[in-house]
Formats: structure tokens, sequence, C-alpha cells
């Protein structure tokens, strides 16, 4: 069965950070390393990619980024769009409140608005950083326009679920919360895992048992260099997908 790929990328901050470095020099956002490799998939397969940001690492923070590459962003919005992802790479949200999800969120979410110019090249379906949350945490991000969540490729309780709720998320793919009508889906494939005998045999084992039309798949900015993590990727790619 061929199935529609969603390809997603989890912790992206580098590529902001050099394009930031490299201000003065810098014609085209696909000068830097992470965008060129997404563009290059783009430009051969047709996918579409989601890139789930980082707000800071070390000294550096997206409020640092020029806008002066938002033509560039609108004219490929049909493809390429951004996300939160959280504050940093020690974000785990599994006891944050309202207030502080809410305000993480805005923060990060603000600063892509301006950089990229908002409109398309914002998603409303993001992955959060460990698949962490709670009721408080989701209702904030409900509240400000956020519509789906992909959750972990594991057996993990995903944002603070019910037992029972991530049971049917596991079990069927997806759930829909009743009260704040997100969308929670499972992710099928973690890319870097497949470099292991064992990660690549479980990997094989999720795309063939999957029955949706849709295939979560996904990797982290840090892995775009890998060659067996592009190797597996374009696999699924060439023998899985239509496009996206």
């Amino acid at each position: 069965m061929r199935r529609t790929i969603h390809f997603s990328v989890d912790d992206i901050i580098e590529a902001f950070e050099w394009l930031c470095q490299n201000e003065r020099t810098v014609t085209s956002i696909f000068e830097a390393q992470s965008f060129h490799i997404l563009k290059g998939l783009h430009e051969k397969y047709g996918i579409h990619v989601s890139c789930f940001c980082f707000y800071r690492r070390g000294a550096f923070n997206l409020s640092m980024v020029p806008d002066r590459w938002r033509e560039e962003f609108q004219d490929n919005s049909g493809w390429l769009r951004f996300g939160f992802h959280g504050y940093d790479e020690s974000s785990n949200y599994n006891s944050a409140g309202s207030e502080q999800a809410a305000e993480e969120y805005e923060m990060v979410t603000g600063e892509l608005e301006r950089i990229t110019g908002g409109g398309d090249c914002i998603t409303p379906a993001i992955r959060i950083h460990f698949c962490s949350g709670n009721e408080a945490m989701t209702a904030a991000l409900a509240e400000r326009g956020v519509k789906r969540l992909f959750c972990g490729d594991d057996d993990r309780i995903n944002y603070g679920l019910p037992v029972e709720a991530n049971k049917t998320l596991l079990r069927e793919g997806q759930y829909r919360h009743p009260e704040k009508h997100l969308l929670y889906s499972v992710t099928h494939v973690r890319l870097e895992k497949m470099r292991t005998e064992e990660g690549l045999a479980g990997a094989m084992e999720r795309i063939a048992s999957t029955v949706s039309e849709e295939l979560v798949v996904f990797t982290h900015e840090k892995y775009l260099t890998d060659e067996n993590v592009m190797k597996h990727l374009e696999g699924i790619l060439t023998t899985d997908a239509e496009r996206k």
C-alpha cells in the first residue's frame, strides 16, 4: 500500500543559528545545511516537511534571527512549515502549568511568525519535546490554535493522557480528545532507530502493520547529516509514499 508520509524534524535550532551567524553573506535560507538537505528531499520526492523548533540553544535564541528571509520562507510555505517543540533541549512539560505552556508556546511561535512571515509557514500540528505534557498544558495549546499532537513511537504515556485514552491511541493509531478537540496521532517511525538491526526490524514491523493511509515519520535535526538515516528515509519514500 502506498501511503502519504507525514515527515517532521524535531529539535530544529541549529539552522536558524547558522543563518544568524552568517547573516551578512547568506542570500538564501537553503544555504543552511539542514534546510538545504530538506529542500533536496522535497525536490526529489515532493515531500512536505514540518520543522519543530526550540527557542534557545546556549547563548543563542530565536529572537536574534533577522526577518530578512521572510519572502523566501513564504515562497516555500507550501512544503516547509514550522511549529513549537519546546523552550530548549531540557524542556519537559509533564508538570508544567497552563501559564508556562502558554508563555513558551507563544514565545516560540511568535518568533517563528516574525522570522517566516507566518500564515501557512506555521503548522497547527506539532510534536512536543519528549511528547511531554498534561491536561492543563494541552488545554492551553488547544486554546491557541493547536489542532494535532504527534505522539511517541513506543508505548509511553503521551502528553499526560488518561491510561484508557492512551491505550486507545496506541491501539487505533489516534485519539480525539472529546473536550479539547485535539487529535493525538502515533508516530510510526523514528528514523535514527533504524541504524541498529533491532531498531530496523521494529520499524519495518510497524510500517507493515500500520493500516492507516498516513505514515508518520520523524528524525532530529542532528541526524539529517547521517547517511544511514537518510538512506532509510529515502527507502520509505520510494517504496511506501505518494508524497508529503
